[in-house]
């Protein structure tokens, strides 16, 4: 990151408390006739976010530590003193007013956010139709569990013999599957 030299303005007529820090950096940037999409190039933090912070609006930055990183980057890059920018920033940034919260955010004051009592009573009806629904469904589904026909069930010897002959067939072919039951 190269820095800028040898600036016509003194640095100290820009250090003035009332004189916001994003003026500060635009005369200097402008007094190089440099442009935000030079400045962004040669440090690499985006054009928009530089002319945020020449504009004060710091609300479009990422947050306040991003915002000082900047602003020192910015800063050194243009020859004037990082340290005393961040500190001349931290001062106006803390005289500034703080934001009040706009009327769209703050508590609802009237009942709109409360449901309907209609809407409360169809909610309800239909929670109780579907218990009685549930209900009848359950009483009318009983399972009966039938046996087997006898022409697919298999008494217990014959699935003791079948487990016997096939150990036998394998003692025979030790490459045969054997398969239990």
């Amino acid at each position: 990151m190269g820095m800028i030299q040898n600036a016509p303005l003194h640095e100290d007529d820009l250090y003035y408390a009332d004189t916001p820090v994003g003026d500060i950096l635009r005369l200097k940037r402008e007094e190089y006739n440099q442009s935000l999409s030079d400045i962004e190039q040669a440090l690499h933090i985006r054009a928009i976010m530089l002319d945020a912070i020449e504009q004060g609006h710091y609300d479009d930055l990422p947050g306040r530590t991003y915002t000082i990183g900047f602003i020192r980057t910015y800063a050194e890059y243009l020859g004037l003193n990082a340290e005393r920018m961040v500190k001349l920033f931290k001062s106006q940034a803390s005289s500034a007013p703080k934001k009040r919260l706009s009327k769209e955010l703050s508590p609802a004051s009237n009942d709109n956010n409360v449901p309907k009592l209609s809407l409360v009573s169809i909610s309800i009806l239909l929670f109780i139709a579907g218990l009685v629904f549930m209900g009848k469904s359950s009483d009318s589904a009983d399972i009966q569990i039938r046996d087997l026909p006898a022409s697919m069930s298999m008494p217990h010897d014959a699935i003791f013999l079948e487990k016997n002959s096939l150990t036998q067939n394998n003692a025979l072919n030790p490459s045969a599957e054997t398969l239990y039951y």
